[in-house]
């Protein structure tokens, strides 16, 4: 059975209202595709090894499956818009990217941190963002 402290410490970290643990605190948060090419970048420069053989080729396949933009340009142009929206944690500005989603409404359902009241972009802004991100997203 699980300390109190140890639940304690689950209960006071939720996505959903920004609220992360203390090795989250000072973290930078990454795009699926800034993940995918930092690991392409170790795979071509360095000699292959026993660690490359495994998990860190299922993480480098597994990004790679579900990145959303495909090539560099791509995501410094994702991730420069992104970062334009300074009203927006940064959880919530990789969510976006990440997800690439349609609609201002879905994103709201699947980012419930967005309906904070000090994070609300207006629906147009949001509406505008995802285009833009949308207009990133290369599909294979």
């Amino acid at each position: 059975m699980a300390s109190s402290s140890a639940r304690r410490g689950l209960e006071d970290e939720d996505a959903s209202t920004l609220t992360f643990g203390p090795d989250f605190q000072d973290a930078a948060c990454l795009l699926n595709s800034e993940v995918a090419l930092m690991l392409e970048s170790r795979l071509t420069n360095s000699a292959p090894s026993t660690q490359q053989k495994g998990n860190f080729l299922k993480a480098y396949e597994y990004v790679n499956r579900v990145k959303t933009f495909r090539d560099r340009e791509n995501t410094t142009r994702a991730r420069a818009e992104l970062d334009k929206k300074k009203e927006l944690h940064g959880f919530e500005r990789v969510q976006l990217g990440n997800l690439c989603l349609d609609e201002p409404d879905e994103a709201m359902k699947l980012i419930p941190s967005l309906q904070m009241n000090r994070n609300q972009l207006d629906p147009g802004e949001l509406s505008d963002l995802l285009a833009t991100l949308k207009s990133f997203r290369q599909l294979t």
